[in-house]
């Protein structure tokens, strides 16, 4: 198993390494090597970022049974699946949903109080405890996790601070008033995300407009959204249209 959390410094890392798998068990980093390489009975787990993977590497070694196969939850570009991914026959891909557990949840709230009490000290925070906003559950129209200070990339890295806020006028579906579970809503999204000495500025955030579906179904809240940003700008991923499953997290 290897455990690598994303940054500038490790963006496609996995790529760089041949990666040897003793059973299925014990996985070991080997010398340099320019693509990623295992064996055909390979079966190893990663838990790191998407844009740690070399993706087109991934691609290229499942496509000549370099590897067995793949079992994916993340990938380079959130929530995007490649075609090239979902096109081969030696893949299992869910929409990052791998961490939707109560440990998660546990980890997630402890998670926060160590950052207030970080924030709150003067300390700086770690990279993978930053704070990241964008998406269905933050700002909609923009895409998942992608607001705040970027890489030389575009991706985004995360800050210390965040501003986020949400006004949404709910009432029930037209032709289906009785049912209770199926409402719409007009909302109006704005947040951004700022980095270590970054001056907070209410100039610099972003905002959104839109019509969003909210369906609490047997097997859990749907929720679709179509938005408009604004105040975006060109080094923005925007993603009018969001869909979601399930509770976030």
């Amino acid at each position: 198993m290897s455990d690598t959390h994303a940054s500038p410094d490790t963006r496609r890392e996995l790529g760089q390494y041949e990666i040897r798998l003793k059973g299925h068990l014990e996985a070991r980093w080997a010398a340099w090597f320019d693509g990623l390489s295992l064996t055909p009975e390979s079966d190893g787990t990663t838990v790191i970022r998407g844009s740690v993977i070399d993706q087109p590497a991934l691609v290229a070694a499942l496509t000549d049974q370099t590897i067995a196969g793949a079992g994916l939850d993340v990938y380079a570009k959130e929530p995007h699946a490649p075609d090239a991914l979902t096109a081969l026959p030696n893949v299992v891909l869910s929409p990052h949903i791998g961490g939707h557990t109560l440990e998660s949840h546990v980890a997630m709230q402890d998670c926060v109080l160590a950052n207030l009490d970080a924030f709150f000290a003067g300390k700086p925070l770690p990279f993978f405890k930053a704070y990241f906003l964008g998406g269905p559950d933050s700002v909609r129209g923009y895409a998942g996790f992608s607001l705040g200070p970027q890489d030389i990339n575009g991706n985004a890295v995360g800050g210390n601070r965040r501003v986020n806020g949400t006004a949404e006028f709910q009432f029930p579906m037209p032709g289906a008033t009785r049912e209770q579970s199926l409402r719409l809503g007009l909302f109006l999204d704005a947040g951004q995300v700022y980095a270590q000495g970054q001056k907070l500025a209410l100039a610099d955030l972003r905002y959104s407009t839109g019509l969003g579906l909210q369906w609490i179904s047997p097997f859990g809240p749907l929720r679709f959204s179509i938005a408009q940003p604004l105040r975006s700008r060109p080094e923005d991923h925007i993603q009018r249209i969001q869909f979601t499953f399930g509770t976030g997290f």
